[in-house]
């Protein structure tokens, strides 16, 4: 999977010599580390996807490595919730599971690893449902005042007033240009 989210190939564009014949007779080959140089070329062919999405996927790939724990998106929290004591994330557990009394619970995901255990509590999904409500209602109180920022912000990035009064001026110079040139070519083809 990393293979294809960090090959340039798919942006259209082309690495050349990523590895190289190290001995024609036997034909082995070694990743290039530098022994001979390497050409980047952009656009060297139609990409099947969009460049700057590929360089988005780069940055959130990079991030995610930066974070150094294994990062999940198999459910809404996973990947969110991080452990006060080692700084691990937060996995889902499920507890009974073939019993009437299933149930699912989250616990750091590296509290039985190592030789010191985590000492952090494991958490209900539900009491995480609860407090991410309360979070997030919290947020929507002041909803009123952040879609009038976002409003504002959309009028002043969005407002080409000044850009229409430049362009009405540059149409009136063209015309004026125009005229002059037409006055210009009447007057040549009067006189020889």
């Amino acid at each position: 999977m990393a293979s294809i989210l960090t090959n340039e190939k798919y942006k259209g564009a082309a690495l050349l010599q990523k590895c190289f014949t190290v001995d024609f007779l036997n034909k082995t080959k070694k990743v290039n580390e530098g022994e001979v140089p390497q050409y980047y070329i952009e656009k060297s062919h139609q990409p099947i996807i969009d460049p700057q999405e590929f360089d988005l996927v780069q940055a959130e790939y990079e991030r995610r490595k930066e974070l150094g724990h294994r990062y999940s998106g198999g459910s809404i929290f996973a990947s969110r919730i991080v452990c006060g004591d080692c700084g691990a994330f937060y996995g889902p557990k499920v507890w009974h599971s073939n019993s009437k009394y299933r149930r699912t619970i989250w616990q750091c995901n590296e509290k039985f690893n190592g030789e010191k255990m985590c000492s952090t509590p494991h958490l209900v999904e539900e009491d995480i449902k609860a407090r991410f409500l309360v979070a997030f209602n919290q947020l929507l109180d002041g909803k009123g005042t952040l879609l009038e920022d976002c409003r504002i912000m959309q009028n002043h990035l969005t407002n080409c007033a000044a850009i229409d009064a430049e362009l009405d001026e540059l149409l009136r110079e063209i015309a004026v240009v125009t005229e002059l040139t037409q006055r210009c070519i009447q007057e040549n083809a009067r006189s020889a």
